[in-house]
């Protein structure tokens, strides 16, 4: 589960930098409330993402999610991953142009 939050604050951390990521910033701060998580407020936001560099990270990490739901041995736990990977996985960023 610690590296479950790791990666949304990692992802909050970089979102933080970069222009029209509101929804999805939102998004994950929620994920990482429902782990147990708080958003780390002392780093800096690191350079502003890509709309590609955006879409590659937020895609890997609903990967992530996704096999740690699969490898977790607490139900409760891999319902929440799951939902985190499903989460991720349906924001309008990565589902391109209409």
């Amino acid at each position: 589960m610690q590296a479950a939050r790791a990666e949304l604050r990692e992802l909050l951390v970089r979102l933080r930098a970069t222009p029209g990521t509101a929804d999805l910033v939102a998004c994950h701060r929620s994920q990482l409330a429902a782990l147990g998580g708080h958003p780390a407020t002392a780093r800096r936001p690191g350079p502003a993402l890509t709309q590609a560099e955006l879409v590659d990270r937020e895609r890997r990490a609903a990967e992530r999610f996704r096999r740690w739901a699969l490898r977790s041995s607490d139900g409760d736990l891999a319902r929440v991953l799951a939902c985190v990977a499903a989460g991720v996985s349906m924001q309008p960023e990565l589902r391109g142009p209409a």
